[in-house]
């Protein structure tokens, strides 16, 4: 999709002055609503335009991914999936050539929350039209050879928080589906700059290689978001959040 090529190859090659804008100091502090609106909208025109924006319904991305825990380092391919106003869906595949993998699938379906854990000897996604996984946001049954297993349950033997105390299995579907809407609605934000969070404009960084407008995105649960627009373009220098 072009509006999200574009947005994202300016994002990368400001990389270098992001930088540098999140170590300035910040110039001027502010909590302007009215400016942070008119700014957001003119990011929005860089990008393509809020017709072309509405119009987008669907993303797809691709790429890899590095976890690391301690001394031990995990890696993999990663798939991302949105469809709006209020699906996800990422996989995680991970393991060795020739090897068994690990695929884990993470979905959000409105309110409905589920996660498919499978180990085995295949390769390849469970992609989002078909296959593993049930393909799409359905539930589907994984088909992985050595075993499958649904609804955030463990691949291999064993009971959910066993010999950890007992967890609440609606009280961990609630932490899911909050995590998985946050991130949702920052995946909005970052490739087509669509909130329905309140935004402000908070100051000016500054760094030698240029200024940009910093904008808050403040929602009523969870951290609030800042996002680096270039104040001669307007076009997303880069997002900044907490976990």
């Amino acid at each position: 999709m072009k509006i999200m090529k574009r947005s994202i190859a300016a994002a990368l090659a400001a990389l270098v002055l992001g930088a540098c804008l999140v170590a300035a100091p910040q110039a001027q502090e502010a909590a302007d609503a009215p400016k942070g609106a008119a700014l957001l909208a003119e990011a929005r025109k860089a990008i393509g335009g809020d017709d072309k924006l509405r119009a987008v319904k669907t993303l797809q991305s691709k790429g890899v991914y590095k976890r690391t825990a301690g001394n031990n380092t995990q890696e993999g391919d990663v798939e991302v999936l949105i469809e709006l106003p209020a699906k996800y869906r990422r996989n995680e595949l991970s393991g060795f050539a020739g090897g068994p993998t690990q695929e884990r699938v993470e979905v959000l379906n409105g309110d409905e929350v589920w996660d498919i854990n499978a180990t085995g000897g295949f390769g390849g996604f469970g992609r989002f039209g078909g296959g593993r996984g049930g393909g799409g946001f359905g539930r589907g049954q994984a088909d992985a050879a050595g075993g499958a297993a649904q609804g955030g349950q463990p691949a291999q033997g064993g009971q959910p928080g066993q010999g950890r105390g007992t967890i609440d299995p609606e009280r961990l579907k609630e932490l899911q589906r909050r995590q998985r809407q946050t991130e949702l609605a920052r995946l909005s934000l970052m490739w087509l700059l669509t909130t329905d969070a309140p935004v402000v404009w908070v100051g000016t960084a500054e760094s030698p290689d240029g200024n940009a407008d910093v904008l808050e995105v403040r929602p009523a649960e969870g951290q609030a978001t800042r996002l680096f627009l270039d104040q001669a373009t307007h076009m997303p220098l880069m997002m900044t959040t907490t976990g």
